[in-house]
């Protein structure tokens, strides 16, 4: 977590320096009369800076009252899925308060983490934590998965809180004790559904979430534009049912490199662009769809696929094979992964 940690007091911005320095990489900040040994200086007003931090980190840390707090951040709230994690410290280091995004940004974590780096008590008042129940949106932040439609997350909550059963259905293997009230042999109204599918709703109310492990690989005549990539990329997921936000890259052969459709189509879609010279493709060992022109071409006897499966590593799969539509070939490949309920 990228994390700005900031003080308005002498007193405070020694403890945001100390707990800068615990966190690793946390940058501490303060007004420009209480900066030194390593505490950088506020710049502007608390609002300007809330508007900036806002932007730039995963979490702020605040040392002082939680009603500054509040006023620095109200302007930029935005959702649950993408408002950093808020926590706040007083300044003699008695409470570290989770304030805003305690489960999918991370918050009710963070606000542990630092009660533990300087002895204070955690504060925590999310329904779920304080009773003990299942955080179904905590707990997919953490497996890295995204949530397709976050106006279930009550729904699941409200059931596990109210002591009813919440159906889980999942494409991958399930590891570990399934947490209380979660069951895979029943049908209740509401449940969880982890898929590559967008289209599964095996609930009456279902919650969705997608693992990002789709690795989409591209082999494209030079010159192909970032609409034709794109149009090519958007009916092959639209024919299996994958959404975007499951895909973790892209990636093609080193010849590739410069081809500014794909760089564009990357660009837009904000996913990672990786190349990969012929001789790694090579090495990839599985089946895939081999054509001695291309090889002829480029040094490698298929891109696409053998792209894909560079980038989602041992044990992957393809998800989709070659298919050529116009200038364009897609395949994707899915990481192996599974669902996991041992962890904390």
């Amino acid at each position: 977590m990228k994390l700005a940690v900031i003080a308005f007091t002498q007193k405070g911005a020694k403890l945001a320096a100390r707990i800068a320095a615990a966190m690793g990489g946390a940058v501490p900040y303060a007004p420009r009369e209480y900066t030194g040994a390593g505490v950088n200086p506020m710049g502007g007003t608390l609002a300007e800076w809330g508007e900036k931090a806002f932007l730039e980190y995963d979490g702020l840390l605040f040392v002082g009252a939680c009603g500054i707090a509040v006023r620095a951040i109200a302007p930029h709230l935005k959702n649950k899925l993408s408002d950093p994690a808020v926590v706040v410290v007083d300044e003699c280091a008695q409470y570290a308060i989770s304030l805003l995004s305690g489960h999918i940004g991370g918050a009710n974590e963070l606000a542990r983490r630092v009660a533990d780096t300087i002895g204070a008590q955690a504060v925590i008042t999310t329904a779920t934590d304080v009773n003990g129940v299942f955080a179904v949106d905590a707990w997919a932040a953490r497996q890295g998965m995204v949530i397709a439609n976050p106006e279930q997350i009550k729904e699941i909550s409200g059931a596990l809180l109210a002591g009813r059963q919440v159906g889980l259905r999942a494409a991958f293997p399930v590891v570990g004790a399934l947490p209380k009230g979660i069951v895979t042999n029943e049908a209740p109204e509401c449940g969880i559904c982890v898929s590559l599918n967008s289209r599964r709703q095996p609930f009456a109310k279902t919650l969705l979430l997608f693992p990002v492990i789709l690795h989409i690989g591209i082999g494209c005549r030079k010159g192909a534009g970032e609409e034709q990539i794109g149009c090519a990329v958007r009916a092959t997921f639209n024919q299996h049912g994958f959404s975007m936000r499951a895909a973790a890259d892209v990636s093609s052969i080193s010849l590739k490199a410069g081809e500014e459709g794909l760089l564009a189509f990357c660009r837009a879609q904000e996913k990672p662009f990786r190349v990969y010279e012929a001789e790694a493709l090579m090495e990839v060992d599985a089946a895939v769809s081999a054509s001695g022109f291309v090889k002829d071409v480029t040094g490698a006897d298929n891109v696409c696929e053998r792209a894909a499966l560079c980038s989602a590593g041992p044990g992957a799969r393809l998800a989709v094979p070659k298919t050529v539509i116009g200038p364009v070939t897609v395949a994707v490949a899915a990481e192996q992964w599974s669902v996991r309920f041992d962890e904390r």
